[in-house]
């Protein structure tokens, strides 16, 4: 079987399979990014970062002076129309670089202060339902046959089939990924198990084999998952597109999502940072990993904007839950089922420098006129922002709605809030 009539067979099973992708990155002697088209034919690429132990609202994006000991209400700051907390230049950075294409969430009633369902609801928009989590959902929805459609690194990791997961790679193990025929994977030098004829020989076997046994399938699950196995199998080469541009762009782990779209081999991706669940020493812990989070968030959007991926991307931060209003004994803070959520989009229709819901001084839900989405006045029936709103205005404004993933897992709620 020639390459033309692999493409059409593989056309006809419902393959996605995208041959002759064009190298990702600029080489060393043109290192402008910005020569590939506008849009990636894989959608968006999503971002969600987990706090992964509960995180504190008021030490971020909904300040409230009386309830901490670091700042008072005077030294709250802002950037355009959102308030945030003055706790160091990670906090500046972010939100001065990025309000305008920022929607804050605030007063988001979790209905729990269990880790477990939280950071579940948090992440996939219903509670004790194991949806997938975000990420995935996106990944399922723009590019569940990608070799690499979802990268994960930790926290709620439930993908319920929609999408393979590459989990916690970095560039020595994605050497294993790209190079199985390597002694060490991860060495350009190594020796080799087979020579280029043996490889050859063996891909045409593969091949032939994979394309027998689908044709012989009638299960749609199984057709599907043989779909995945051969376009996997048959992206080796764009991920080995991969690994030659990564030294042109770093190391890290924000470098090689971005670069895994860039090619066109992966879509979303899913990132967790620890130690949030500060029930002693709660201000000084809190700073040190909120300074951590907020630099990730930051190393993603410096790195987007100089990658030229800016307005294809959209990031959503979630935690657990909230930390009591009030301190402990052992000066922290315990679990509170109220937090925020904050969206991030570089999208040109996304309507930014906005904060939807509100808390009371005591941090307390405050209701909702639905049609305002202000603060209900007399006689308004009212509603508690929850994280399924959140996650049904970010399905709508990814284009999933109707989308027989979006209805195999819905999210309903009746509230549009307007994110575009």
């Amino acid at each position: 079987m020639d390459r033309r009539d692999f493409f059409r067979l593989a056309g006809a099973a419902g393959l996605c399979v995208t041959p002759g992708l064009r190298h990702a990155f600029a080489d060393e002697q043109n290192p402008e990014p910005n020569d590939l088209p506008e849009v990636n034919p894989n959608g968006l690429f999503f971002v969600q970062i987990q706090a992964n132990g509960g995180w504190e609202p008021t030490m971020l994006c909904d300040p409230k002076g009386n309830l901490n000991k670091t700042y008072g209400d005077g030294d709250i700051l802002t950037a355009g129309n959102i308030n945030y907390a003055p706790m160091g230049d990670q906090w500046t950075t972010f939100f001065k670089t990025n309000f305008e294409r920022m929607v804050v969430f605030n007063g988001v009633d979790i209905q729990t202060n269990a880790h477990g369902p939280g950071r579940e609801y948090m992440a996939s928009g219903r509670l004790g339902a194991s949806y997938p989590n975000i990420a995935a959902l996106v990944a399922g929805f723009q590019g569940p046959h990608l070799p690499v459609a979802l990268l994960s690194f930790g926290g709620y990791e439930q993908t319920r089939g929609v999408v393979a997961t590459t989990r916690n790679v970095d560039r020595d193990r994605l050497g294993g990924i790209i190079f199985p025929d390597r002694v060490s994977p991860a060495s350009n030098e190594s020796e080799l198990y087979h020579s280029e004829r043996t490889r050859d020989l063996l891909s045409i076997a593969r091949r032939t084999r994979t394309e027998r046994a689908r044709s012989e399938m009638r299960l749609p699950k199984a057709g599907h998952s043989m779909d995945t196995l051969l376009t996997t199998r048959l992206g080796s080469d764009e991920l080995k597109r991969l690994e030659e541009v990564l030294p042109t762009l770093g190391t890290s782990s924000v470098d090689l999502a971005i670069a895994a779209y860039r090619a066109g081999i992966g879509t979303a991706v899913n990132f967790d940072v620890q130690g949030f669940d500060t029930h002693s020493n709660h201000d000084a812990v809190h700073r040190n990993v909120m300074g951590s989070l907020l630099g990730l968030a930051n190393s993603v959007w410096a790195k987007a904007e100089a990658a030229g991926i800016a307005h294809r991307t959209v990031m959503l931060l979630t935690s657990d839950f909230g930390r009591t209003p009030g301190y402990n004994g052992n000066n922290g803070k315990d679990h509170w089922p109220v937090s925020s959520m904050i969206l991030v989009s570089g999208m040109p229709e996304f309507k930014g420098n906005r904060v939807i819901g509100q808390s009371t001084s005591g941090h307390v839900p405050i209701m909702l006129d639905p049609d305002t989405l202000e603060a209900a006045g007399d006689g308004v029936a009212g509603f508690r922002l929850r994280p399924g709103h959140v996650h049904r205005g970010i399905r709508d404004l990814l284009g999933m709605t109707g989308d027989p993933l979006d209805e195999r897992f819905p999210i309903g709620g009746g509230i549009d809030l307007k994110l575009v």
